[in-house]
């Protein structure tokens, strides 16, 4: 039940917020674009284990009621059911809406979000090297004075 508060001031809003009724009319509930990468990053801090599923899914469909997941042989251990009902309720309470998820474990031909977080990394890693590389004063100082780049050990500034 909640306070009496919540009910005096907004009752359709407080309906709402029991799921009693519909979204009312000033209160858009939130939608799904198709991006799963960027919904998982909404998401993630709401996720706990189940966050770990979410990364290494690739999105094969969502038709506005039902995700449709793949993940590669390597994660078939966060198929279960403890990782998909709680990656359920955390879709389900952030559309407003219960949804179906569906989880199969298979060769990917898509990106997942933990492989584009990879590959963002790496390009950042070769764009820093690249740079200090090219840098002038770096290469003044490997020609003039023997200096030698580590470049393994080049880190990209976070921001």
């Amino acid at each position: 039940m909640l306070p009496s508060y919540l009910m005096d001031e907004d009752a359709e809003l407080a309906a709402y917020a029991q799921g009693d009724v519909a979204a009312p009319s000033g209160y858009d509930t939130p939608r799904f674009d198709g991006d799963w990468s960027a919904l998982i990053s909404t998401l993630s801090a709401k996720m706990g284990t189940a966050r770990m599923l979410a990364q290494n899914a690739a999105l094969k469909s969502w038709d506005g009621r039902s995700f449709e997941l793949a993940v590669p042989e390597a994660f078939r251990n966060l198929t279960g059911p403890d990782y998909q009902s709680k990656l359920k309720a955390v879709l389900s309470a952030h559309l407003g809406m219960e949804v179906q998820l569906r989880v199969s474990v298979e060769t990917l031909d898509m990106e997942t979000p933990a492989m584009r977080d990879a590959r963002a990394r790496r390009e950042q890693q070769a764009a820093a090297r690249q740079y200090m590389e090219q840098d002038p004063l770096v290469q003044q100082l490997v020609r003039d004075m023997g200096a030698m780049l580590l470049t393994e050990t080049i880190q990209p500034v976070q921001e």
